[in-house]
């Protein structure tokens, strides 16, 4: 799904007709939820001209399994770098 926190909507971009209303203060944000639960949120900087992505990812980890974080946090790594250069493929291909 993606969320339109300025124009107050979240729809489903196979189903665009149907958009279900927000109540979030408004702002100038775009999220992607993609499978797995990974949320790309993108939103344009304050001070310079460019547009800033944040990538959300979270992995389900049992308590005190050390082994299991360290696992979780190579695969957030892993597919963090992989959104962030198709973002930049993405962005290099529209210049």
């Amino acid at each position: 799904k993606i969320r339109d926190i300025g124009e107050q909507v979240e729809f489903d971009p196979a189903k665009k007709d149907k958009k279900k209303k927000l109540k979030f203060p408004k702002s100038n944000v775009l999220q992607f939820f993609l499978e797995g639960g990974t949320i790309v949120s993108a939103r344009p900087s304050g001070t310079e001209p460019k547009i800033k992505f944040y990538i959300n990812s979270c992995t389900p980890v049992k308590c005190g399994k050390d082994a299991e974080l360290v696992k979780a946090k190579e695969e957030a790594a892993k597919l963090c770098d992989a959104i962030s250069k198709e973002i930049t493929k993405i962005l290099d291909s529209a210049k």
